[in-house]
């Protein structure tokens, strides 16, 4: 009898263990593998990608063209005055310049995860700290500009104050022609324009006196002194509009100064060799604004960057280590906080700290780590 019993006890235990072992399924480790040519992705699979860091430098560059007066000798002659332009020139200066970044997905670090069975990572956390990117937030955005604008055209400067100033005077002469008729001669009028040319000085001299009339009809008006005396928006209007004569008519004597800006936009994606030497961006001169690396007088517009380690440091994952397949582990970057200095020779025009992604480090996440949202 107690044989019997302990035979039945047997089975059961024998039962139990293949029930148990049926019942057990194999662990499958998760891979990921980084997505080469002609990469092939099963199903249930599902691809990310690392983002990268594009540093675009935008710089405002304005050309400033001075013209003399054809009357600036005579400034201080006829109205008092010795601020003016002596020189005709052009000359450039960088005149704004800011420093922007951009993410991107990196088209070299896409990888693919083949899930296994105790896949556990909160992987949206990665994609929502932009540690990683899905492969289809965009494919590499395009770059800037990496050469000079081209030369712009001399845009010629006019003085509206010549139009009032002619340069000759022109007046209607009388004279007489004799004529033969039948009871004798007679003398015939006809008339005739004269005309006279005028130095610089006598035409400065009525454009002086302009500016003058300007002035006194202004106080006049202010005062109340004028005979029909405007007011509210009509005061306003002719106040204005006096102002803006005198202007012209000053410029004869003090010059003019015409500003053009350009835009040029550049974008630097940040390498480890781009690290150890500035990147030049363009070749600035002060005389004919951006020129060639050979032509003479232009200076090198760089970016420097200068990335600040981590503390403490990580150990790299990756291509530098030769690695492109791992098990159990998610691969992703912590980006490095750089400095970014555009420099033009010795003076710094703007400067920046900014996250670097592919500085930074390439680590690795367990796959059986949950990440709270």
């Amino acid at each position: 009898m107690k044989g019997l019993r302990c035979d039945r006890i047997m089975v059961w235990f024998l039962v139990l263990g293949a029930f148990s072992t049926a019942c057990q399924q194999p662990l499958i480790p998760t891979r990921v593998r980084r997505v080469v040519a002609e990469q092939e992705v099963t199903a249930g699979s599902f691809v990310y990608v690392l983002p990268r860091t594009v540093v675009r430098v935008s710089m405002e560059i304005t050309r400033h063209t001075e013209r003399q007066g054809p009357f600036h000798e005579y400034r201080e002659q006829f109205l008092n005055i010795s601020e003016g332009i002596d020189a005709d020139r052009v000359w450039w200066n960088i005149s704004n310049l800011q420093i922007e970044t951009r993410q991107e997905i990196d088209p070299q670090q896409y990888y693919v995860v083949d899930p296994g069975t105790h896949m556990e990572s909160n992987y949206l956390a990665l994609s929502r700290a932009g540690l990683v990117l899905t492969a289809e937030e965009g494919v590499a955005g395009e770059l800037g500009t990496i050469h000079p604008v081209p030369r712009k055209a001399d845009v010629p400067l006019f003085f509206p104050g010549q139009a009032i100033v002619p340069p000759q005077d022109v007046t209607l002469e009388w004279s007489y022609t004799i004529e033969e008729t039948d009871s004798g001669f007679v003398r015939v009028p006809f008339s005739y324009e004269k005309v006279r040319y005028r130095d610089k000085e006598e035409m400065a001299l009525e454009a002086a006196d302009f500016i003058i009339r300007i002035r006194e009809r202004r106080v006049d008006l202010l005062d109340g002194m004028a005979g029909e005396y405007p007011d509210g928006k009509a005061l306003e209007l002719l106040l204005e509009e006096m102002e803006r004569a005198e202007k012209e008519y000053l410029a004869l004597f003090t010059g003019k100064i015409l500003k053009e800006t350009f835009t040029v936009e550049y974008d630097v994606i940040p390498t480890t060799a781009s690290i150890q030497t500035a990147t030049i961006l363009c070749w600035f001169s002060e005389e004919k604004g951006l020129v060639n690396e050979n032509e003479p007088g232009g200076i090198p517009v760089a970016l420097d960057i200068r990335p600040e380690t981590l503390p403490p440091p990580l150990k790299h994952f990756g291509e530098e280590a030769g690695i492109h397949d791992t098990t159990d582990c998610l691969v992703y970057r912590i980006p490095d906080v750089a400095l970014l200095r555009v420099t033009n020779g010795k003076q710094t025009l703007a400067m920046k700290r900014a996250l670097i992604y592919q500085l930074g480090e390439t680590v690795c996440l367990p796959v059986k780590l949950k990440m709270e949202k």
